[in-house]
């Protein structure tokens, strides 16, 4: 589903390779094209908002039947979703709806052209011993689209089972605290390691980045593995060339 402020018509005349959907005829909304407009966003304090509502089938898919089949399930989750912002608006923000079309859009290519599960960003470090020795203070910093949460380690010994505790309570405070909510959370896998995941399911693309001189003894890599002087510390970041997920695996 698409917001739209006015409505749409389809051009006849569209290639096998993109659907243009016009608001006026000087104002294309294309799909598939290099030159891609998006839908407005929500405005969050208006009613009767008009979504653009089409029912596709890409190529080869099973699922058969016409518009009135698929029409049913369409109505019921946009009223859902209506009745969700109606209410989480205290009755501020409502939506109408429009179809495309009362045909189903037939799609050039496959499902799997198309669709790609989301894989939730997530770095899971290798399994570490019951006690880790802190060689003396050490730091740990994760880095999301809210605020950076910095947790300091002291020197000495620390059960493994008190890490996750103290992170959880850092990215709360930093929560709390007023500013840009940190998308990240800190957990322990069960199997003596620990992972670190954005909060944002909805977005591949969420930054997601750790740092500091702690890395190493959380099991998100050995001290060899940087081979960075005192005054640069261990950093993971992810970028949009490599996977949703990185692993360190346990010896």
């Amino acid at each position: 589903m698409v917001g739209a402020s006015s409505p749409f018509t389809i051009d006849p005349h569209t290639s096998g390779k993109q659907a243009t959907f016009y608001r006026t005829r000087q104002e294309p909304f294309l799909f598939g094209g290099n030159n891609q407009n998006m839908g407005v966003g929500v405005d969050h304090s208006t009613r009767d908002q008009q979504v653009l509502i089409g029912v596709l089938r890409a190529k080869w898919s099973p699922n058969s039947g016409a518009f009135t089949v698929f029409e049913p399930q369409v109505t019921s989750a946009f009223d859902r979703m209506n009745n969700f912002w109606d209410e989480a608006s205290f009755a501020k923000v409502s939506f109408t709806k429009q179809y495309l079309t009362t045909d189903i859009i037939q799609l050039t290519k496959s499902m799997d052209y198309y669709y790609h599960p989301f894989q939730q960003r997530q770095i899971t470090g290798s399994a570490i011993s019951d006690v880790i020795s802190f060689p003396s203070t050490k730091t740990l910093v994760l880095k999301s689209d809210g605020d950076d949460v910095s947790v300091t380690f002291p020197a000495g010994a620390m059960n493994r089972t008190a890490v996750t505790p103290t992170v959880v309570a850092a990215i709360a405070a930093k929560t709390a605290g007023g500013g840009k909510i940190p998308t990240v959370m800190f957990s322990d896998t069960g199997t003596k390691s620990f992972v670190v995941q954005t909060t944002l399911p909805g977005i591949q693309k969420a930054k997601l980045e750790i740092e500091g001189d702690a890395l190493p003894y959380l099991g998100f890599g050995a001290s060899s593995l940087y081979n960075l002087g005192d005054d640069a510390p261990p950093r993971i970041i992810f970028s949009a060339s490599i996977d949703q997920t990185i692993t360190f695996p346990s010896p």
